[in-house]
């Protein structure tokens, strides 16, 4: 049955236009398709627009033997592009029934099985084939139309080996635009980029570079052109990494975000400046003194935790395994479910627990898996704070150490828009008992 209905949404009528053109009724393509001597555009559509002014941006063979993605595809017009000139497989990702029946009703009269379309929401689709990365992936005319991209550059980002193709206004701040977005706006609350500069300055921050740009053509053609000008960038990952103060200065985007970080947490009652072991080991005895516990030192990537744990004595760490990440953990222990079942031998041992921004949570721990594990459990979470500086250093130099292998990304941009503020109101909401504490002794002064 359901194949029966797809067949009948696949099914569209054609009728000759002028110059031998086929036109789809009661489609929009945006753009002509031209393939092995036909000409396909859509009823709605004016004809003469394609995608060469795109393509061309691209070197000479750079689509042969390469796999592509298109996000908004609408009828196909790149993917069809890119088969013509000999990619190995290029697939279109479009939600809208309209737009996409042209595709497949084009795609099964030229008998094309290089190219694949899938009708589903674009974010949806990266976020269940995290992993995996095609060789050039296009995002033409579709940023702007989300009040909170982040969550998706950061996807985009990620999504492709070489290079990315973008489409957008001059202007994406229109009151036109942004139609969409709630699904993100949940995900990702601070709104980090909000501005076209603002999505290069994220994606920079990703490791892209623009190598090539030019203003789109047939802008006659696009909706709500008549607002404001459009462009297409060709961006190409980065090569070789940048020097320390190249990398600093493309982390600004994120700097007033972690300026409002600091000030909640200098504000925080709950915060210790942490001498040495024995006073942070007081202070948490003091904290629940007749209780077995187990803590747990949170923190981001690179914020100290491995250091503030070193400095434990042996006995407060757990012998099965400090460093525990997932449910259960990659070693195949029962990881926090084990760690937070305190007994007279196993109390006031530390774990450390590695944490991600809530927009991509299976890179570790995510606060509502916490919330939920943590549930019931004796426990006192300290929150490892460091400021946006010394967390940088710091993921700089394990950036370094690791560029040019394959876990070259330790995603940087996770790390630095951090925001522990969600985590404490969290903690609040549920009365855990919490500590935000800073281990380096030399930057107490900060704290003053």
């Amino acid at each position: 049955m359901i194949r029966a209905l797809l067949r009948r949404l696949r099914r569209v009528p054609m009728v000759r236009g002028r110059d031998g053109e086929l036109v789809l009724q009661r489609v929009k393509l945006y753009r002509d398709i031209r393939s092995d001597g036909a000409t396909f555009r859509g009823s709605d559509d004016a004809p003469g627009g394609t995608v060469d002014y795109i393509l061309d941006l691209f070197p000479p063979d750079a689509f042969r033997d390469a796999s592509v993605l298109d996000l908004g595809s609408a009828g196909g017009a790149v993917c069809f592009e890119a088969a013509r000139r000999a990619c190995r497989e290029a697939i279109g990702v479009e939600i809208e029934t309209r737009r996409i029946r042209g595709a497949w009703a084009i795609q099964r009269r030229l008998r094309c099985r290089t190219v694949r379309f899938h009708q589903q929401d674009l974010y949806r689709y990266l976020e269940r084939r995290t992993g995996e990365a095609y060789d050039i992936v296009f995002a033409l005319n579709i940023l702007h139309h989300f009040s909170h991209p982040v969550p998706l550059l950061a996807k985009l980002g990620r999504a492709s080996r070489d290079y990315l193709c973008i489409e957008t206004p001059d202007d994406a701040r229109a009151t036109a635009f942004r139609e969409y977005g709630p699904l993100l706006r949940d995900i990702e609350a601070a709104d980090l980029v909000t501005d076209v500069p603002g999505y290069f300055a994220y994606l920079k921050a990703l490791h892209w570079e623009i190598v090539a740009e030019r203003e789109s053509e047939h802008a006659k053609l696009f909706e709500l052109a008549n607002v404001t000008r459009r462009r297409v960038s060709l961006l190409r990952r980065r090569t070789a990494l940048p020097d320390r103060a190249t990398r600093w200065r493309e982390m600004g985007l994120f700097l007033e975000h972690r300026s409002r970080v600091r000030e909640a947490v200098l504000r925080d009652p709950h915060r210790l400046i942490w001498a040495d072991a024995a006073q942070l080991l007081d202070h948490l005895r003091r904290m629940a003194p007749n209780t077995p516990v187990n803590y747990l030192l949170l923190g981001p990537r690179a914020s100290g935790k491995s250091h503030a744990f070193d400095r434990l004595p042996p006995r407060h760490k757990p012998r099965y395994n400090p460093k525990i990440f997932k449910f259960p953990n990659a070693d195949g222990q029962h990881g926090l479910e084990r760690h937070l079942r305190p007994s007279a031998h196993e109390a006031e041992r530390f774990a450390e627990v590695l944490v991600s921004t809530s927009d991509d949570p299976r890179t570790h721990v995510s606060l509502d898996q916490l919330l939920h594990t943590l549930r019931g459990r004796s426990v006192v979470c300290l929150l490892v704070y460091c400021d946006a500086r010394e967390h940088f250093d710091r993921l700089y130099d394990r950036e370094a150490a690791a560029w040019g292998t394959p876990s070259e990304d330790i995603w940087i941009d996770l790390s630095m828009r951090f925001d522990y503020r969600p985590w404490i109101e969290a903690f609040r909401r549920h009365q855990i008992p919490y500590v935000i504490i800073h281990p380096e002794k030399g930057d107490r002064d900060a704290f003053a």
